[in-house]
């Protein structure tokens, strides 16, 4: 039997004057001093150790899609990354929607796959309020014949009626809604909307708690004040999950003057600081540069050809946020469109295969090595896109020092506090 070896990182911890060790591809955690570090090997094999400090279940056999219904919102977010908002008409046809619908049913099959998650997107997705009740219909329809399992999930903006609040709470399976944090700056995040979107959080939170998820864009203008956005989301909606992410200089966001990324190192500092804070509250808080889940290749996302997203004009996409297709970049990102005549999708497979080889962080020389590679994957390619638009596949993340000082005190947390706060506790 082939005995498989692992990499090893040794990661100097000055302040205790330890080392931490870290086995990334094991997900195994451990502190030595810094004289037994020395002896310690490069490279370890799987039998050297049966403590897992955390699972590998983390990847589902699942198929998913994401439906992209309107470019129309009802908002006209500072950040937006692909600038929607009222004066926008766009909606998916019926046609196009059930059309995906059926490839997923068909994948599912074909894979053997016994669970399809499907999502809306937008624009707002309830501005294209009957599509959606009609395509969920649908949805259930083919689940059921199929015999198979459903998800289906909603990223919101929250500013709709009491009614359709409690159409989704009972309908769909989880509801992500955008609140930037307290009224003084998700008013100026997000047109002034924090009444009416505080509102509906509290409707679903009512209806179904454990369907809500609060998702909270960061600017320069709230990472200070982080620790009190997640105290106050952890009063309101207990045990819900808190997603952050920096403001990225994407659409709208890169030409917005009031609003802008916040520093990257002070994002991460206030970021564990959230941490114990959800810890308080049975919640668990998320960014995308640290990811806990199998190393099943090297692309930060799905933008690598696995994502399944389907545009309200048929296109056929792998990262929502290229949507809009105004550039070149944007082109990159789309593989496939809907053919009106055969009510099919057609793939261009040479460029999906080129997704999945361009966008994997092994292209990235300073990645290679890092420990935190693991983590990060090269971080976000759409993000990247924007500063490096001829070589974004290739270039390292603009942060990539704050993202290692970021995954190094994350290890320690994880060490000193477990991974309450983090991962859901089994």
């Amino acid at each position: 039997m082939r005995v498989k070896y692992y990499r090893l990182f040794k990661i100097s911890d000055e302040k205790t004057n330890s080392v931490i060790g870290f086995i990334p591809e094991l997900f195994r955690i451990y502190r030595f001093n810094s004289k037994d570090a020395d002896i310690l090997p490069d490279y370890i094999n799987d039998g050297d150790s049966n403590e897992n400090f955390l699972s590998k279940s983390y990847m589902s056999n699942i198929v998913k899609g994401k439906l992209i219904v309107t470019n129309k919102c009802n908002l006209s977010c500072a950040y937006c990354y692909s600038d929607c908002g009222p004066r926008k008409t766009s909606v998916m046809s019926e046609k196009i929607a059930y059309a995906a619908i059926d490839y997923l049913i068909q994948r599912a099959k074909k894979l053997n796959v016994r669970k399809v998650y499907l999502s809306f997107f937008g624009g707002e997705p309830t501005q294209a309020w009957q599509l959606i009740q009609n395509v969920t219909t649908y949805f259930n329809k083919c689940i059921a014949n199929a015999k198979l399992q459903r998800h289906i999930g909603i990223n919101t903006n929250g500013v709709f009626t009491l009614e359709q609040a409690r159409w989704l709470a009972e309908n769909l399976d989880s509801i992500t809604i955008s609140l930037d944090g307290f009224k003084t700056i998700h008013d100026i995040h997000r047109s002034g909307s924090f009444d009416q979107t505080f509102n509906t959080a509290q409707i679903l939170y009512k209806e179904q708690p454990q369907k809500l998820a609060i998702r909270s864009t960061v600017s320069n203008i709230s990472v200070d004040s982080l620790p009190k956005i997640a105290e106050f989301f952890g009063n309101n909606f207990p045990h819900c999950v808190q997603m952050y992410e920096p403001l990225s200089p994407i659409g709208r966001g890169q030409n917005c003057t009031v609003l802008k990324p916040p520093d990257p190192t002070l994002f991460f500092t206030k970021f564990l600081e959230v941490v114990r804070i959800a810890a308080k509250y049975d919640t668990i808080v998320h960014t995308s540069v640290l990811q806990f889940k199998s190393m099943t290749d090297g692309a930060f996302c799905g933008a690598n050809g696995r994502n399944f997203i389907v545009v309200y004009d048929g296109r056929v996409i792998s990262c929502h946020r290229m949507d809009e297709e105004i550039d070149p970049i944007d082109s990159f990102f789309h593989y496939g469109f809907f053919n009106e005549k055969t009510n099919k999708f057609v793939f261009n497979y040479r460029k999906k295969k080129g997704l999945e080889k361009k966008l994997n962080a092994e292209n990235i020389s300073d990645c290679r090595n890092c420990f935190a590679y693991y983590f990060c994957r090269g971080d976000c390619p759409a993000n990247k896109s924007a500063l490096f638009p001829k070589t974004f596949w290739k270039e390292p993340s603009d942060k990539c020092e704050a993202i290692r000082e970021f995954v190094k005190a994350t290890l320690k947390y994880l060490l000193n506090y477990g991974s309450q706060g983090l991962l859901r506790q089994s």
